[in-house]
């Protein structure tokens, strides 16, 4: 493979004098004449309407209103400069703010791989060109190809994609921030860790690829840097966060942004296409994504249908439960293999199609795996903060359905329990929650000797009866 001769200079970007112009806009006083002259333009059309109706001399009006030509060109005059404003703005939206390269990461990283000789700058945001030519001028570095670590974290987490990266993370962006000037002011911490813009943006034309991004995003120079430099890597490793994740908030806050922008062109397509977009919107978290499963996903990846014959009834009931504002907790109770799973996936894919009803047409099914829950804990109050992190997590979360096979297994039915604790104490305060909707199945037997003995638990959820398909 040739090597690479991709750099980093942003102020031979063709995307630096819009850079330049964003933050001159940036400052307050500049927006002045908008927020003065946008009322005025509304009085102005206000009066002028009101002018056009009493010249019309209708009979039925009680009164007259004498109005002033003088007047009237004043108001024309401001309404005009308010659409001049308004085209400007419209102008600096799209072109100046949010201008997009004519090529696409995916196809400049085939470049890169060829040693063709590219000013990564050129496929970079106008935000992810201003945060690190922010982080470079404050950087005490002779080689402007090299930022100084700290001041780069400063500039990327000030940055709204960067911000949600690390609140995503579970910090305040300040917190973060703390524990970086921990590091870089300790006694050990000798000498100012440097990065490479050259490797760093590199690596971040190939997160913004893996997402298909139309240009590299402070976020993606973000999850860039939590693969190059020291103390992000430490960081992230005692609180084992994998890269995966950290590619995972961006991909959750890219489709949230895809999905608020169709909503504002197009208000009917979340009743066409269910749920997928929406399931983003409220954000990533670790904790339930690492101990549990997308259902909605997983039914959208299968290339067989679903088979489910004779529970229309099983189905119908349980939407009809899920749809109430409150006591909304289904548990399916049947033999094993006689189709429970097979409801819930059948659920799934109505809820993914926009078959159901509107209130769970945007709702997403996860699957909590308890296996996962249970394995590798070393106490029970481990298995107690995972389980508390999976249900505040999809609390946070605000559209979420918790799916939980073999429920019992919480409770100390079939062989398992969580430690030493009864999980009935953990879930009530969850299963109560009006924002938090679960559907559980168990096993005839194990109702009976770990769920029905329970009335905390058992009165919180509506049992649906699953027996054997009648296939008449």
């Amino acid at each position: 493979m040739p090597e690479s001769k991709a750099y980093f200079n942003y102020r031979k970007s063709q995307f630096w004098p819009h850079a330049k112009v964003v933050r001159i806009v940036k400052m307050k006083f500049i927006l002045i004449p908008f927020y003065l002259l946008y009322p005025l333009a509304i009085i102005s059309v206000v009066y002028l309407l009101l002018n056009f109706i009493f010249s019309l001399n209708l009979s039925f009006l009680p009164f007259t209103i004498p109005f002033s030509n003088s007047y009237s060109g004043i108001a024309s005059i401001i309404i005009s400069l308010g659409l001049f404003l308004l085209s400007l703005h419209i102008y600096y939206k799209g072109a100046v703010e949010q201008p997009t390269p004519k090529i696409v990461p995916s196809q400049i990283e085939k470049l890169v791989e060829e040693g063709k000789e590219i000013n990564l700058a050129d496929y970079c945001s106008v935000a992810a060109l201003l945060t690190l030519s922010a982080a470079i001028s404050r950087s005490n570095t002779k080689d402007k190809n090299l930022v100084e670590a700290q001041e780069l974290y400063k500039s990327l987490s000030s940055e709204e994609r960067g911000e949600f990266v690390i609140r995503r993370l579970g910090f305040e962006r300040k917190d973060f921030l703390a524990e970086v000037e921990k590091v870089y002011t300790s006694k050990e911490q000798q000498f100012k860790t440097v990065v490479n813009l050259d490797i760093l943006l590199e690596l971040a034309l190939r997160v913004a690829s893996i997402e298909q991004h139309p240009k590299i995003f402070v976020s993606d120079v973000l999850a860039a840097l939590s693969q190059t430099e020291p103390f992000f890597k430490e960081f992230l490793f005692d609180r084992n966060i994998k890269f995966e994740d950290i590619l995972n908030i961006v991909y959750w806050q890219t489709t949230n942004e895809v999905y608020e922008a169709e909503k504002k062109f197009d208000p009917d397509r979340l009743k066409l296409t269910g749920g997928v977009g929406k399931d983003w919107a409220m954000g990533y978290a670790l904790a339930l994504s690492k101990f549990s499963q997308d259902m909605t996903e997983a039914v959208a990846r299968l290339q067989t249908p679903i088979h489910l014959i004779g529970r229309r009834q099983e189905t119908e009931s349980m939407e009809k439960i899920l749809v109430r504002a409150t006591h909304h907790n289904v548990m399916l109770v049947g033999d094993p293999g006689v189709g429970k799973s097979t409801i819930v996936l059948n659920f799934a894919r109505r809820v993914l199609f926009g078959e159901t009803f509107p209130a769970l047409a945007n709702r997403k099914i996860m699957r909590v795996n308890v296996d996962y829950l249970l394995a590798g804990a070393t106490s029970s109050g481990e298995i107690v903060d995972r389980l508390n992190a999976v249900l505040s997590d999809a609390v946070k979360a605000g559209n979420i359905i918790l799916y939980i096979e073999n429920v019992h297994s919480l409770f100390g039915g079939g062989g398992a329990k969580v430690g030493s604790i009864d999980a009935s104490d953990i879930l009530i305060p969850y299963l109560e929650n009006p924002e938090l909707f679960f559907i559980t199945t168990t096993n005839l037997s194990d109702f009976h000797q770990s769920i029905e003995t329970k009335s905390g638990i058992v009165e919180k959820f509506e049992k649906i009866d699953v027996k054997e398909p009648d296939q008449s």
